[in-house]
């Protein structure tokens, strides 16, 4: 079954470009381990660490289930992530809800965003809206579902010519408040 493409990996590129300009070379991550998305996200990731000639190393890095997500960010979340806030300036998420809720946990245990630390998303779902303005990426709903229709005509009009590529859609950065320059 074809498949339009959704270049997570490109997009989480971008949103790692963004980072770096800002100042931020110690990033940490927390991503779904199940996802395709979680993994290609993170190729992206270290894409872009890879290219600027930056290390990253697994000790700032969390990797968890989107079914314990509420339970990880508890008063006394684990120590992984405590470690990690000692060492990050910046810490990329698996998507908006995971921002949205690392960004709620910090604020009970008095880390403000962008203020002491930057936090990005991904998706540009309405967790990015709340609250904290989260800086993410999103694919281009609207644009995606003309493009998709536009592909199952193109499909039925000529299957053997069919190129999902020819569809797709490529990801945008979004820029809100949630990151900020790097303090020298």
């Amino acid at each position: 079954c074809p498949t339009l493409p959704l270049y997570d990996r490109e997009g989480a590129r971008m949103l790692m470009e963004y980072l770096l300009q800002m100042g931020h070379t110690q990033i940490g991550t927390i991503f779904a381990f199940k996802e395709a998305t979680g993994q290609a996200r993170y190729l992206g990731f270290l894409d872009a660490l890879h290219s600027h000639g930056l290390p990253h190393s697994d000790d700032i890095e969390i990797w968890l289930q989107h079914s314990n997500i509420d339970d990880y960010f508890q008063k006394n979340a684990e120590k992984a992530l405590h470690h990690m806030l000692e060492k990050v300036t910046a810490i990329f998420c698996h998507n908006d809800c995971v921002a949205y809720s690392l960004i709620t946990y910090l604020r009970t245990i008095g880390i403000r965003v962008p203020e002491d630390i930057s936090v990005v998303g991904y998706d540009d779902s309405l967790y990015a809206t709340l609250d904290t303005q989260l800086t993410t990426v999103t694919h281009p709903k609207i644009q995606y579902g003309v493009r998709a229709a536009q592909a199952i005509l193109g499909l039925i009009e000529n299957p053997d010519g069919f190129r999902a590529a020819d569809y797709a859609i490529h990801p945008q950065l979004v820029i809100r408040n949630s990151v900020s320059p790097l303090k020298t």
